[in-house]
């Protein structure tokens, strides 16, 4: 009698907990969290050559949780060049010339966007994002052109200044997919919506042997709205 109750015990024990455990199964199965990792830098692929996704410095992503990101990408561009030529004639009376022109630029961009993942647990995610946007650009180029005709001599400086400030929104919509852990692939599109201001100065003298004869003072301004939406880019995420 013992044995048969000592059975039966254990027996109602092993079918009562047996709901227990699938029940935990099912629970932890159905949440997915942590999908993305912090971090990530980003590429534009184009024609199986990898390239600046946003900002040709650098491009990268950061994740807060799982639906909400961060985007970013730097562009600098700097350029600071001399140039120097002569000529000579001496067929027909003496004559020379030659000039000179000093280039400096730098150009400096910033597209952000908070990104927003509609549905991350699915195997392709989709994305929206929009954020800041500002550019700066500014070049001042002058040229020096002397003449040296027989008994005489004449000069030309002109130097022009130019400089153009943006600032505005960027947008992002589209698809991110992961072929492995670390690595995914995006194709979006995007606009931008931005105020230009540009300004331009110009400034040229014109003289010979006994001074400056001419001299003028141009200025220019052109402000403004400009939309335009960018075509599809491709690109490669690399997660950290």
């Amino acid at each position: 009698m013992k044995r048969l109750i000592v059975l039966s015990t254990l027996l109602l024990l092993n079918l009562s907990s047996e709901p227990v455990f699938s029940q935990e199964n099912i629970d932890t199965t159905k949440v997915q969290t942590n999908i993305f990792q912090n971090f990530s830098f980003q590429f534009q692929v184009k024609l199986f050559e990898l390239q600046s996704f946003q900002g040709g410095l650098i491009s990268f992503k950061y994740h807060f949780n799982d639906n909400f990101a961060f985007r970013a990408g730097f562009g600098l561009t700097s350029n600071n060049s001399n140039a120097n030529s002569e000529r000579e004639i001496t067929t027909g009376g003496d004559y020379s010339s030659n000039s000179s022109s000093d280039n400096n630029m730098i150009t400096f961009e910033f597209p952000g966007q908070f990104l927003y993942y509609l549905k991350p647990e699915k195997d392709i995610k989709l994305f929206v994002g929009l954020g800041p946007y500002f550019s700066y650009s500014k070049r001042n180029l002058k040229t020096d052109n002397r003449s040296y005709p027989e008994n005489s001599a004449s000069f030309v400086i002109s130097e022009n200044k130019h400089k153009t400030y943006s600032i505005g929104l960027s947008s992002a919509y589209g698809v991110e997919w992961f072929f492995t852990e670390n690595l995914s692939l995006t194709a979006e599109y995007g606009f931008r919506f931005i105020y230009f201001f540009d300004k331009t100065q110009t400034a040229i003298k014109d003289g010979d042997n006994s001074g400056v004869q001419f001299s003028e003072y141009r200025t220019s301004d052109e402000d403004g709205w400009r939309f335009s939406s960018s075509s599809v880019l491709f690109g490669l995420s690399v997660y950290l």
